[in-house]
């Protein structure tokens, strides 16, 4: 197998999570499923990938296939980090609601929540 597209562990971790970001997406809209290790490394695949995701059509697709393409083109990761808004929880005005939440029911069926070491 080639090298990776970039040494720069920014430009890598970039291209794997816009990866795996298309992966979801074409799998959704499309049908289709990408080799997200194989498109790290392969420049070509990556490409291809990228000419998939700006033909279909969906907006979200067009977006992640040109951030990637910016990336393989420049080989830099985006410097722009965009901001997360925090907000404040949100508190009942419903007596109900309120109620409930300040005194949750201890009647309900208990669940394990631990790992039995396999899915159910």
């Amino acid at each position: 197998m080639k090298t990776m597209l970039s040494k720069d562990k920014k430009v890598e971790k970039e291209i794997f999570d816009l990866a795996t970001q298309l992966y979801v997406r074409l799998r959704r809209v499309v049908g289709r499923v990408i080799d997200v290790v194989y498109l790290e490394h392969n420049l070509e695949y990556a490409e291809e990938v990228v000419r998939l995701a700006l033909s279909t059509g969906d907006n979200e697709l067009h977006r992640l296939g040109l951030r990637l393409e910016s990336v393989l083109a420049t080989g830099t990761a985006p410097t722009h980090i965009p901001t997360v808004k925090f907000v404040a929880p949100v508190t009942a005005t419903h007596p109900a609601i309120a109620e409930e939440i300040s005194h949750p029911v201890m009647n309900k069926e208990e669940v394990p929540h631990h790992y039995i070491g396999a899915l159910r």
